[in-house]
């Protein structure tokens, strides 16, 4: 009777994980009634009056708390703690993540160090708990852990967070790039070191409001990791771009900051392909 128990015992738990429904990637929510909604990263964070950090402090927010920005300035984001109160402020940018996928646990979840079963666990998340996702890397998921990082192996989940938010860092790297400009002409982009410029022009990228710049342009990219991403290109003086879910980004962020930086970092993107935004319309 035992032997059978014990059968039976490891026949259920052969087919419990077929039955489980699986840890939920939930989609980046996009703009909101407010703005984008942030998740603060860092240990604490510090609220300023103003887009600069000589400026009063006026609050702290703490790792995992969650705001509504809607304007990026020099560096720094403005900060709405909630839907019913005003702006309270800005904070910087680097230590918080815009418009992030979500990664809820369906069972204990082991957090790795690194991408790699070998790598130290350093938390064991509980059930129905739930993270900002920073990146993925093959069947890798990495998340916001408490003013951390940690790395979560699910090769589902990772594919579907690769579906579910776009993360500036994906365009670092660019394997092939092709613009269309307004005029239906192809202008391919082969030289190694104008992908790598092209990539570090994308990749400092925050999301924005929809602007009414004309986006008669489209670029093909094809990632190292394989990936084909389309991109509708503004062709006037705006440096942004649309995705093709719709969210736009506006990119650039690398460059010094000038008083025309907007149209400084659109020329330097139409001239990496040898064009010039302000013949597209003459």
């Amino acid at each position: 009777m035992k032997k059978k128990l014990i059968a039976a015992g490891l026949l259920l738990a052969m087919l419990l994980p077929a039955w489980r429904a699986g840890a939920e990637v939930i989609p980046a929510f996009g703009p909101g009634q407010i703005g984008f909604e942030a998740v603060v990263l860092c240990q604490s964070l510090t609220v300023r009056e103003s887009w600069s950090a000589s400026s009063k402090a006026v609050r702290t927010l703490k790792a995992g708390d969650v705001f509504s920005s809607q304007s990026y300035m020099d560096g720094w984001l403005d900060c709405f703690p909630s839907e019913n109160g005003g702006r309270a402020g800005w904070v910087k940018a680097d230590y918080v993540i815009v418009d992030p996928a979500w990664y809820k646990t369906d069972a204990a979840t082991a957090v790795r160090a690194w991408n790699s079963e070998s790598a130290y666990q350093i938390a064991l998340l509980d059930r129905d708990e739930r993270y900002p996702i920073l990146k993925t890397e093959g069947e890798w998921l990495c998340i916001g852990l408490r003013g951390a990082a940690g790395w979560i192996h699910d090769p589902q989940g990772a594919a579907q967070a690769r579906d579910a938010a776009f993360y500036p860092a994906d365009f670092m790297y660019v394997a092939q790039a092709e613009v269309t400009s307004p005029d239906g002409a192809a202008h391919p982009l082969a030289d190694p070191a104008a992908l790598a410029e092209l990539g570090a022009l994308l990749s400092h990228s925050h999301p924005c409001f929809a602007t009414a710049c004309a986006f008669d342009g489209k670029l093909t990219l094809t990632l190292i990791n394989g990936r084909t991403v389309t991109l509708e290109m503004a062709t006037d003086s705006c440096n942004v771009f649309r995705m093709e879910n719709g969210m736009y980004y506006q990119y650039g962020d690398n460059l010094p900051h000038e008083e025309d930086s907007s149209s400084g970092a659109g020329l330097a993107f139409w001239a990496l392909f040898g064009l010039n935004s302000g013949d597209f319309y003459k």
